[in-house]
């Protein structure tokens, strides 16, 4: 009996740890740590969002036509009811070269046929040694890996309507201006070639404009969030926009002024956004469902698991010890008749 006991107890033992390892590995998972004051929440995960809100007449009036939804948004931008989709395939921690920035951050690639990047690397010597030798600085980043899906009446497609993609998130905020100004200096040596090869110059990119990007790919943020937001809008001198809590309110002007508010959710990222006009009404409002989480998922169906085996084991452990009492019971009463 005590032999049988003491392998329960060994079982449970190994279980236990088993269970605390699970919860490790999603608290790891689920808020991927950092040297300095910032945590990223994010995870893998796939967000839906659902447009809720479109006053078409509304946006004419206040926005203008020069600026669309589609444009905005992607797709059937235009269309109540529509749905879009973003997954985030992998969050990691990594380190980024200036040639890493300059060819993901800011896509001075995407825009050039083979033949006319083959030609720009040699005029232009545009190699990432070279790039790395003029601009040697790392950026210590969160590598977040997108797909994107746009608009859609339909039901959503298998397969991401845009190429899967990298995003960096600054660890910190004051290395973001460090990169857009090489990217500006480096510009200058770059668009002549540009221009010589009969395209259009890259253009220069203001903080606004670069902080305006990253919110269109649907850019994580790491927590605490207002904090993050305040830093890095007034690392890049975005003077049109303002934080409040966990929203971020960015004032632009069409026919008239108006805003775009995007909520950020309790892991980072866009759950809300709304476009009002200069009176408060809402033109136009996007709302996201739940998060598919799948450490999580994971997480949770190893846990229950675990308790499930431990309660199991206990359970027969008890009924064990409670068969062995009435056994011994019985023999005793035996014996005694015996001696009766």
């Amino acid at each position: 009996m005590k032999k049988v006991e003491k392998n329960s107890n060994k079982i449970t033992l190994l279980l236990g740890i088993w269970m605390i390892s699970i919860i490790l590995m999603g608290i790891s998972i689920s808020a991927i740590a950092q040297s300095s004051s910032y945590m990223m929440r994010a995870d893998r995960s796939t967000t839906i969002f659902n447009l809720e809100e479109y006053n078409e007449d509304a946006w004419k009036d206040t926005i203008g036509t020069e600026t669309d939804p589609e444009e905005l948004f992607g797709g059937e931008g235009d269309q109540e009811g529509a749905q879009s989709k973003i997954t985030i395939r992998s969050i990691s921690e990594s380190e980024w070269s200036t040639y890493d920035m300059f060819t993901n951050l800011f896509d001075v690639l995407d825009s050039m046929s083979n033949e006319q990047l083959q030609l720009f690397i040699m005029q232009a010597n545009f190699t990432e040694e070279e790039i790395n030798e003029q601009y040697p600085n790392e950026y210590e980043v969160w590598s977040v890996l997108l797909a994107k899906w746009d608009f859609t009446t339909e039901e959503i497609e298998e397969d991401s309507d845009e190429p899967d993609e990298y995003i960096p998130v600054f660890k910190d905020p004051e290395n973001i201006l460090e990169i857009l100004g090489d990217y500006n200096e480096w510009l200058a040596k770059a668009n002549p070639v540009i221009m010589m090869m009969g395209l259009d110059p890259f253009p220069v990119m203001s903080g606004e404009e670069l902080m305006w990007q990253l919110l269109l790919e649907g850019t994580p943020i790491p927590s605490p969030f207002e904090d993050y937001l305040k830093d890095i809008t007034e690392e890049l001198d975005c003077d049109c926009m303002e934080v409040e809590g966990n929203t971020l309110i960015v004032e632009r002007t069409g026919k008239e002024n108006y805003t775009i508010e995007i909520e950020f959710n309790d892991r980072g990222l866009q759950g809300i956004i709304e476009v009002k006009d200069e009176n408060d009404k809402i033109i136009y409002r996007i709302t996201s469902s739940d998060t598919v989480t799948v450490p999580f998922i994971i997480l949770t169906i190893g846990i229950i698991i675990t308790v499930a085996t431990v309660s199991i084991i206990v359970w027969k452990k008890k009924k064990k010890k409670e068969m062995d009492l009435k056994q011994l019971k019985a023999a005793d009463l035996q014996e005694l008749k015996s001696k009766a």
